[in-house]
């Protein structure tokens, strides 16, 4: 975890420390795949869905080769959970800011290191035959991963993020995320 955040914290510094003349801002839209695992907190846990799949849709700017700033939208799918003889179903989305620190890698810099510091705003909601109900709430997170530039305007990337959640009920989630960014 030291490491990780070692990692998180010299890309985002690498970002800020960039030269003012290396401005080359650029827009980006992305598309992401996102695998996540929920933690609840309270006595519904074992009754409630831990596994969620969404896609998430991104749009942001690439300040510079260091550092980006991308905001998303992210949906998952209704997923349903059998406890104690009562189906649940569960979903929840998420509206967020991330900013991005990259370290570029090796001579060609087709890959890079990426660090993530963000908020947003998730809204969980939950029902099954005897009650429903939702919450919404902020969140804090930060996360990494590895993205590779297949050109200068598109890059495929893998990233991991752990989000800490002020919503009744749930407590974290840890999403795995693999996506491409396209950049004009």
């Amino acid at each position: 975890m030291k490491k990780f955040l070692f990692v998180t914290v010299a890309s985002l510094l690498c970002a800020f420390t960039a030269k003012a003349a290396e401005l080359s801002v650029k827009p980006i839209v992305g598309l992401d795949y996102v695998y996540s695992r929920a933690e609840y907190k309270g006595d519904n846990k074992k009754a409630l869905q831990k596994n969620f799949n969404s896609p998430a849709l991104v749009i942001g700017t690439q300040i510079n080769k260091f550092f980006s700033v991308e905001g998303l939208y992210q949906q998952t799918f209704n997923e349903s959970k059998s406890h104690a003889g009562l189906k649940t179903k569960s979903k929840y989305r998420v509206l967020g800011l991330d900013a991005i620190g990259h370290l570029p890698l090796g001579c060609s810099q087709k890959f890079e290191l990426l660090g993530l510091v963000g908020t947003g705003n998730y809204r969980y909601s939950a029902k099954n035959a005897v009650e429903k109900g939702s919450d919404d709430g902020w969140y804090g997170r930060i996360g990494g991963g590895l993205q590779y530039n297949v050109t200068s305007d598109v890059a495929v990337r893998a990233m991991v993020k752990n989000s800490w959640v002020d919503v009744k009920g749930l407590d974290s989630v840890l999403d795995a995320t693999l996506g491409v960014r396209y950049s004009f």
